[in-house]
């Protein structure tokens, strides 16, 4: 026992947070869903057990006084309320808030005791800034060997050049302690060592908001380090210029001058996502834990950000104060500034006896607190983390319990413990896990083209976890796509039940509700959803849809043109509003639209969309065929390769009276050197002229084309063709001959060619019922199949 009392008292708990610091911040896991979930996983039973060594080697009495001081009583009151309203919303409600609330409570109330443990703490997030700044670099050189690295940015292992970035900035402060205080040498190095790892971060991630999060977190740092009020003063004037001068270049930059400083959009998108979200927040301002921020603020989404955005799901404000406005109401608000509040004052106390300590404290709350502004970053759990070893080591340098005599430490500990085991085992945090394992592969074999694995594996993930909307949406549209209505339905319905306004999973569930025969209740939600968000282009095409069908033309187009303006790179959008132009004004200027969708489409490597948008041209305007030769001939002259996509794409589904574009298709195939091909295309047009003169009663001709066809393209249609001929003239022998050669290339019609005068007359012959019958026969399999 005394063994393992000195041990402890040689390695506190805060040096064993360095493993936890370390796995979290440094963990590869950023290609996978709900890698945070998994830090989270990791986090919280490590907290578990090292705040019960903690508790053994405290004073009597220390960790209730801990677990009484306001400066975690607050947040962990706050978690276990809103985790209350969003089990109580459920499954709308979210408990990753909370769960990663209560999980920072935790690692708060562990850490040790004294400026040795203080020490230990920032040794430890000076490895993780060290870490994470060497793979940033490992990533820009292009070395990472994660499945992410082509990407050459430097997020490090938190998906985000910018959750990596507010990480740093926290960081540094407490680099900046070890590399100047009055620690030993090993210290200095290895503050030395991550501040500058941390810095370059910072500079290579170019996250404007975290640049100017570190300046005011490292002014902060040394105005309490140095405590000199002449210096404090030329500080907080440097501090001020400094604002000023970041204000401009931001300015600057959302007008596309600065462009070293990042991508202008990014700030005209927060500036929108900010004034929704002020919306949202006056519309409910005591809304409490009710639904995730992603679910309530669709019907507060501004079109141009959608735009600008590219239509991304937002799934935070970018800014803390908001995100706990919006979900948490007045309530998270009063709660978040009071413990802000006595976080700082409790931090200008220590200034006296832990200036070093203290300086570094001040330099993270700053930098979180600018970072917060712009941005996210107690969302993200690497940085929230940094928050809670602050409070956790605040708390034990001042302690200032509240008269709270009931409260014991021992009884909630054991409870709280209860709670996390039983939120991880059989509780939600285990159950995202599974259901985002089952996401991720079902995703990869959806890509894959194996449909019956990927809608399995959605199935199972929807089973794993009953909060799991995108396994539900994608395993709907998937359903959809397979032509298995009622299924996609149900899907759709459940994923809407979890965030009834996401518009994207409204638009697709009206569609499926329309290919179920459900037309009365699709066009209820269409119009829902529109006097919701009337503006959304996925709804507006939709609703064009429906005009289209309903035969008005001009209405479906004022939509389309309004969806194609909010999403112009959306080639499916675009083919629907081609298709309409045609119905409605068909001429040179619709045929060009259509024209140049069908080569986006064959840019962008959209095959499948391409070939079924060609065909819906072609049947929806008769000369549609005739222009896309003339400019596939266009194309062929400038060794274009989208000639030959182009000519094929409408092949199939064309009717028998196309003759004439199967051989100017052949014309382009063998001018493009596709001989092939084009002898296929060939063997196609002389079928379909073989056919036509038939039917004409030119015998003869008919006899000769069919056997031309027949050599060019041999598919059971030409010979069957040519023994129709045949039997006109009574050639018995040469019938059965076409017949069985016919048979042999694959199945065919028996009961369309006994339906054939010519031919019946022929009958009875057993040899001729012979062939016909092992035709029919084979037929049966192929049909089935098909």
């Amino acid at each position: 026992m005394t063994q393992r009392t000195s041990l402890w008292t040689r390695l506190p708990a805060g040096t064993s947070l360095l493993v936890v610091a370390t796995a979290w911040a440094l963990l590869p896991l950023a290609n996978l869903p709900s890698f945070d979930a998994v830090k989270l996983a990791v986090l919280v039973p490590a907290a578990a057990i090292l705040s019960f060594f903690a508790a053994r080697r405290r004073k009597p009495g220390e960790c209730d006084e801990a677990l009484r001081d306001p400066l975690l009583l607050i947040p962990f009151v706050v978690a276990i309320a809103a985790a209350g309203a969003a089990a109580a919303a459920w499954p709308r409600g979210s408990l990753q808030g909370p769960a990663l609330a209560i999980a920072a409570v935790a690692v708060a109330r562990l850490v040790p005791t004294g400026p040795d443990g203080v020490r230990s703490t920032f040794r430890a997030v000076a490895v993780a800034a060290a870490g994470a700044g060497l793979y940033g670099l490992a990533q820009r050189a292009g070395l990472d060997p994660a499945p992410w690295g082509d990407r050459r940015e430097v997020v490090a292992t938190f998906g985000n050049t910018s959750f990596a970035a507010e990480f740093q900035a926290a960081a540094l402060p407490m680099a900046l302690a070890l590399a100047c205080g009055v620690a030993g040498r090993g210290d200095r190095v290895l503050g030395v060592t991550a501040a500058a790892l941390a810095a370059t971060h910072l500079v290579l991630a170019q996250s404007r908001i975290d640049l100017v999060a570190v300046v005011a977190g490292s002014v902060a740092f040394a105005f309490v380090a140095l405590g000199n009020r002449r210096v404090a003063k030329a500080l907080a004037a440097t501090g001020a210029l400094g604002a000023i001068a970041a204000a401009a270049l931001f300015v600057a930059a959302s007008q596309g001058v600065v462009t070293w400083l990042g991508r202008s959009d990014t700030l005209s998108v927060r500036v929108h996502v900010w004034d929704a979200t002020l919306r949202l927040i006056a519309d409910a301002p005591f809304r409490f834990g009710t639904a995730p921020f992603v679910d309530l603020y669709p019907p507060y989404r501004h079109a141009e950000e959608y735009r600008i955005s590219l239509g991304r799901v937002v799934d935070t404000p970018h800014s803390d104060l908001l995100e706990i406005a919006a979900t948490l109401g007045s309530i998270g608000v009063a709660a978040a500034l009071t413990f802000s509040v006595l976080l700082v004052r409790r931090v200008s106390v220590l200034r006296t006896s832990a200036r070093w300590e203290s300086a570094a404290f001040a330099g993270t709350l700053v930098s979180l607190f600018v970072s917060g502004l712009a941005s996210s970053p107690l969302s993200h759990p690497a940085t929230a983390l940094l928050l809670a070893v602050v409070a956790g080591h605040v708390v034990a340098l001042s302690p200032r319990p509240a008269a709270f005599g009931w409260l014991r430490a021992r009884p909630t500990d054991f409870g709280f413990v209860c709670v996390l085991a039983a939120a991880i085992v059989p509780g939600p945090a285990l159950r995202t896990l599974r259901g985002d394992g089952f996401f991720a592969l079902a995703m990869q074999y959806r890509t894959d083209a194996r449909s019956a694995d990927a809608v399995r594996l959605f199935d199972a993930a929807c089973a794993s976890d009953p909060q799991n909307f995108d396994a539900r949406y994608e395993l709907g549209t998937l359903l959809f796509r397979l032509g298995r209505g009622a299924e996609s339905v149900a899907a759709l319905r459940s994923a809407h039940e979890i965030r009834p306004n996401d518009s994207e999973c409204r638009t697709n569930l009206v569609h499926a509700l329309r290919a179920a025969g459900s037309a009365a209740e699709a066009d209820a939600l269409l119009d829902a959803s529109l006097a919701q968000v009337p503006w959304h282009p996925l709804l507006r095409t939709a609703r064009a849809t429906r005009f289209a069908a309903a035969g008005d033309p001009a209405a479906a187009l004022a939509d389309l043109d309004a969806a194609v303006k909010l999403r112009p790179w959306d080639l499916r959008i675009r083919a629907v509003r081609a298709d309409a132009a045609l119905a409605a004004s068909p001429g040179e200027a619709s045929q060009t639209a259509a024209l140049d969708l069908l080569t986006a489409c064959r840019a962008a490597n959209e095959t499948d969309l391409m070939r079924k948008a060609a065909r819906a041209f072609a049947a929806r305007d008769p000369l549609f065929l005739a222009v896309l030769s003339a400019r596939a001939r266009r194309l062929v002259a400038t060794d274009a390769p989208e000639a030959v996509a182009l000519v094929l794409a409408p092949i199939e589904g064309l009717s028998p009276d196309d003759s004439g574009f199967f051989a100017e298709a052949a014309r382009v195939l063998q001018q493009a050197g596709h001989a092939e091909e084009s002898k296929r295309l060939l063997g196609r047009s002389l079928g379909l002229r073989a056919r036509s003169a038939y039917r004409a009663g030119d015998t003869p001709g008919a006899l000769q084309m069919a056997k031309q066809a027949a050599d060019r393209d041999p598919i059971p249609e030409h010979r069957v063709l040519e023994a129709l001929c045949l039997a006109r003239s009574g050639e018995l022998r040469a019938v059965r001959e076409a017949l069985a050669a016919a048979a042999a290339l694959g199945p065919i019609d028996a009961a369309q060619v006994r339906a054939d005068p010519a031919f019946a007359r022929l009958l009875p012959d057993a040899d001729l019922e012979a062939i016909l019958t092992r035709a029919q026969s084979a037929a049966v399999p192929s049909q089935s199949a098909k």
